[in-house]
This record gives C-alpha cells, structure tokens and sequence, in this order.
C-alpha cells in the first residue's frame, strides 16, 4: 500500500526574533485533506508559523517544504480599497488560467458567498463580513487544481484567524462558506484559532502549540463520520474528553 506524500513539512524550525526564540525546533507534517486547527496560548507563535510557511520571516534552523505557491488569508481581511470585490478577488488569479474562465468562476463563488450583487463596488465601501467573504473567496481561488497532476505539489491553504471580529451569526455563515469551499478540493489547511468549538466545528485534526512554542502538546484527528461529512468537515463527537484536554494546554 502507498503511503501518501505530505502537502507540508515542518522539520525542526526556529525562528529568532532579537535573540528570543519565539518557534524551536518545531515539527509538523500534513497530509492533503487535512484540515488542521492550530490553537495555542497568546504569544505562542501561531502566526509567525505561518509567516513562516509563507517565507515572510527568516528560519534560524531548520527547513519547511511544500508548494511554491500557498493561498493564504490572513487577519483583517486586507482587501485593496481602491479596486472593486471582484477585482480584488482577481489578483488570486493563477498563472496557468485563462483570466475569463478565472472571472467566471469568481463570479460564481461570489455569487455563492452572497456577494454577487457586490462585485462592482469598491472594497473600502463593503461591511466586515462582506471583507471576510471576499477574503476567503479570493484564497480558496489561489488554488490551482484545475491541471494538477498525481504528481504535483498538493495545494495549501493558511488561515489566519479569518472570523475575528464577526458577530456570531456572520461567523456561522463564514463557518459554513469556509466548509463549502474547502470540501471542493480538499487542500490542506492550517487554521489559526482561539476558539475551540470553532476548531472542532471545522477541523478534522486539531494540534496545540506550547506556549514556549517548542512542541505540539496536543495533535489530535477526529473520527471520520460519512452522515455528518456532509456538512461538517469532521465529527467529534466520540470525543468527550478532548476539550477538557485542550482547555487544561491552553491554560
């Protein structure tokens, strides 16, 4: 039996900042499908590993291999004010796609986002849950699958606390975009989150980071479960120790 080939290898990184290490000699590897929630206490260096997989900061030691391109949404939604919800999502555009079959598409995943009669209207004029529809879009869409081979790179996708910020009923609705879009192509995903039923609500894998940002303390995948796949990603619910578990880490 072939054993499958990881999207992400974290191998023993560092990263250094003013002689502090904030990441040490860290390890981590996922597989495609995987749908990973990574929660950890304040300061633990979530997202300065994913500036790291993104090779915005400088690796001290150690190595990180995947694909040369990764989508990512970050904090905050940072669309560009000037250009219009369609346009910004356009700037995902991969470079082996045709630009109207990518418009197409775009427009279609927009409209499914509930922003298909927006797509005109300038990115600084939309509210906060407009921005993080739009921001999600334009990640899952960085993702070029459409002429992959078996034998090319799995795709990647980081993201970065994407709902904070967002009442509860926007969260829910990005919650349930965020599944929809994931669910398409299966990419393997980093989640950062402090939220842990948002966590098991996404994830089919859950880990957590030590506050020295040393380890994984926890690194734990659900059990599959067919019915409930069709609308969550994972099914937790054989685990009735696990959240006191994470809770007593994050402490």
């Amino acid at each position: 039996m072939s054993v499958a080939k990881a999207a992400l290898e974290i191998d023993q990184v560092s990263v250094e900042y003013d002689g502090h290490f904030v990441l040490r000699d860290l390890s981590l590897t996922i597989f495609p499908g995987e749908f990973v929630a990574l929660l950890g206490p304040s300061g633990s260096g979530k997202s300065t590993l994913l500036r790291a997989i993104m090779r915005e900061v400088p690796l001290a030691s150690g190595a990180i291999r995947g694909p040369r391109r990764i989508a990512f949404a970050p904090q905050r939604a940072p669309l560009l004010p000037w250009l219009t919800v369609l346009e910004n999502v356009e700037l995902a555009k991969p470079l082996t796609t045709p630009t109207t079959e990518f418009r197409e598409h775009a427009v279609q995943v927009l409209t499914r986002a509930g922003l298909g009669d927006h797509l005109k209207l300038k990115s600084h004029k939309l509210s906060g849950g407009m921005r993080s529809r739009a921001s999600l879009v334009r990640a899952f869409l960085m993702l070029d699958t459409s002429s992959r081979s078996a034998n090319d790179e799995a795709p990647v996708i980081l993201l970065d606390e994407p709902f904070i910020g967002l009442d509860v009923v926007k969260r829910d609705l990005l919650h349930e975009l965020t599944h929809e879009l994931w669910a398409e192509t299966k990419p393997a995903t980093i989640f950062v989150t402090h939220d842990l039923q948002e966590a098991t609500k996404l994830a089919n894998r859950v880990v957590v980071l030590s506050k020295e940002g040393t380890e994984f303390s926890i690194d734990h995948k659900a059990d599959r479960n067919s019915e409930k796949s069709k609308t969550t990603s994972s099914s937790w619910s054989n685990e009735p120790g696990l959240q006191q578990e994470i809770y007593e880490a994050l402490r």
